[in-house]
């Protein structure tokens, strides 16, 4: 373990409390502040203390931090178990803060061998692996096949499309010229390219479970929810809602023709536009155009109120409908901006069956074929661990393997995962569960650098979980300490503080 040169005292110290293995801690580490240093240093003295190998679980985020997290903790470990009685007596000094015992010393010089012969190995894995390994021992009551093979991206990739596949065959071969899928594809097919309609499918795909959850096979029914936030009736259609908004009009067709008449009599491009605006106006039957024209008259191209609604010389011949106008203006600015949103809702709505389609075929797939996807890996775990049926006995299984749990990179942690986590924890401070030992939980992470939203991350969670935590180690009387780690050994001063003032 390298020594601490030219590091404060007030940064050594943070890192000793962060490190402590009798207390749970959660680490706000800024970027390029040690924390992979911290972690792995919480292992090391974890194993120090008398904790086993197997007791452990570190979750990481990405394969390659668990292998790094792993190669720097065995590293110390071999060079422990090889180094000069001087040498160990020295490094195991630095680790604890004091003097290291007899005791110490010896467990050092195995615990390299300890941690190799111990089945399975020291658990240093992302959260994936942990979720399959859990739905491999537990394959019956997390209703999956005892021998799925997990579905990597590529493989997902070309899963994806061949649903995708599926699905634009059927349409072209199979469904009714009136079906909702087909009324669906058509709608974008005629608003959005190819592209943007596959670049839209893929990131809804993406969520998998979460979508499939949210429609529950009706996705007219998911979206009368969000149509009635917006003021929308289930069965509310852009030309319905033309129509209404047409009805409010401020200013009648009659007060129109009147000011129609005297633009055309008065001449000039403005008012000879205004007169065929409105000439088109009156002879248009359908609601939706016939509001968009009315538009034309009282908006902007950029469907701002237009300042001057008619010239002068019209205004002066007409001066009680002046005031009308600017109000009629502004009116219509808002209805089509409420147009504007049922209009999304309309393409989202007809996006989401199509999507629907294809992930009820992915899915299909799938099953069908043994396969599981990361998202399945998390869904089905945290299903497995809030099944009141087998709750129970999952977590007795559970704890007799895990009294520590370390979570790096919490910021990234998805709702769904905190989900799996607080399942292993959630006696960690409550004395039960089938382990008496301490058991602690150490997270560290930092919200700054969340940058995975598009796959679940809620930065937000970090503080939440540390409340939750925090909460239930007071309720025990249990040790817990918020520790920050500011220092940057990456980043100068300058750049630190333009963070700070942005977050």
């Amino acid at each position: 373990m390298a020594e601490h040169r030219g590091i404060p005292l007030e940064t050594r110290q943070a890192q000793a409390l962060a490190s402590n293995p009798e207390m749970s801690a959660w680490v706000s580490a800024n970027a390029g502040s040690g924390k992979t240093f911290v972690l792995a240093r919480r292992v090391i003295r974890l194993l120090l203390n008398g904790v086993a190998p197997g007791k452990i679980l570190c979750l990481t985020y990405t394969k390659a931090a668990a292998a790094e997290m792993s190669n720097r903790i065995f590293e110390i470990l071999a060079h422990w178990a090889a180094c000069d009685e001087t040498s160990l007596q020295k490094a195991l000094d630095e680790v604890l803060g004091e003097a290291a015992d007899s005791n110490q010393l010896r467990r050092a010089r195995i615990l390299f061998a300890l941690a190799l012969d111990t089945p399975g190995g020291l658990k240093i894995q992302t959260i994936h692996a942990f979720c399959e390994a859990l739905l491999h021992q537990f394959p019956l009551e997390a209703n999956v096949s005892g021998h799925f093979e997990v579905l990597e991206a590529m493989a997902q990739d070309a899963l994806v499309e061949e649903a995708r596949h599926q699905v634009l065959v059927a349409l072209q071969q199979g469904e009714s010229a009136q079906s909702e899928l087909n009324r669906a594809f058509t709608h974008l097919v005629a608003i959005a390219s190819d592209h943007q309609i596959d670049t839209a499918i893929r990131e809804i795909l993406a969520t998998g479970e979460a979508f499939l959850d949210w429609i529950s096979g009706d996705v007219a029914g998911a979206m009368a929810g969000v149509r009635e936030r917006l003021g929308f009736s289930p069965r509310a259609t852009l030309a319905t809602v033309a129509g209404e908004e047409q009805s409010r009009a401020l200013i009648s067709m009659s007060d129109l023709a009147r000011l129609a008449e005297t633009a055309a009599r008065v001449g000039g491009n403005s008012n000879e536009n205004f007169a065929e605006t409105f000439n088109a106006l009156g002879n248009e039957t359908d609601p939706l155009a016939a509001l968009q024209l009315r538009a034309g008259l009282f908006l902007t191209k950029e469907l701002k109120p237009r300042k001057v609604v008619v010239t002068k010389a019209v205004a002066e011949q007409h001066p009680d409908l002046v005031e009308r106008c600017r109000d009629e203006a502004e009116r219509l600015a808002g209805s089509l901006a409420r147009m504007a949103n049922l209009e999304m809702i309309e393409a989202s709505q007809s996006l989401f069956v199509v999507a629907n389609a294809i992930l009820e075929r992915y899915q299909s797939l799938k099953r069908n074929r043994g396969f599981v996807d990361f998202g399945d890996m998390i869904g089905k775990a945290a299903n497995l661990l809030a099944r009141s049926d087998v709750r129970e006995w999952v977590q007795y299984k559970l704890d007799r393997g895990i009294d520590h749990v370390l979570i790096d990179e919490a910021q990234d942690t998805s709702p769904r995962q905190w989900e799996i986590i607080n399942a292993i924890i959630e006696d960690f401070h409550s004395g039960r569960g089938a382990s008496e030992a301490t058991r602690t939980v150490f997270a560290v992470g930092d919200e700054k650098q969340s940058i995975y939203s598009f796959q679940g991350a809620d930065p937000a969670g970090f503080s939440r979980q540390r409340a939750i935590v925090s909460r239930r180690a007071e309720s025990a009387g249990q040790p817990f300490r918020s520790v920050p780690l500011n220092l940057s050994f990456r980043s100068t001063p300058d750049v630190l503080a333009a963070v700070d003032a942005v977050f």
